[in-house]
């Protein structure tokens, strides 16, 4: 394999599963917040998706599930981005934000 069928292969791969997050973007903000999880869920569900995006998806599915009130599933998709080992600084202290404050509200 050339490096440049490498390098197309895996861009292209980055390039779908960022049309479909940016797609679960505009769904979230039209208040299609189940449309939102199964986009999420789909760039989440990709073969070889870039962990950065992976957990950008995971994170936002987060927020989808914490706006449908189903926070523990939130909960369980902020575990699991905290749990992933190389992810963007901003993205895991937003996850941890989130999760505190999600906490601080439950009974």
């Amino acid at each position: 394999m050339s490096i440049l069928t490498w390098f197309t292969g895996a861009s292209s791969k980055r390039s779908k599963a960022l049309a479909l997050f940016r797609h679960g973007v505009k769904r979230a903000k039209s208040q299609d917040i189940d449309g939102a999880i199964t986009n999420y869920t789909r760039v989440m569900n990709l073969e070889d998706v870039p962990s950065d995006v992976k957990a950008m998806a995971q994170f936002n599915r987060a927020l989808a599930y914490s706006s449908a009130r189903k926070y523990d599933k939130a909960t369980d998709d902020l575990d699991g981005v905290l749990a992933m080992p190389s992810i963007p600084p901003k993205v895991k202290n937003a996850a941890k934000v989130k999760r505190e404050r999600m906490r601080k509200r439950s009974p």
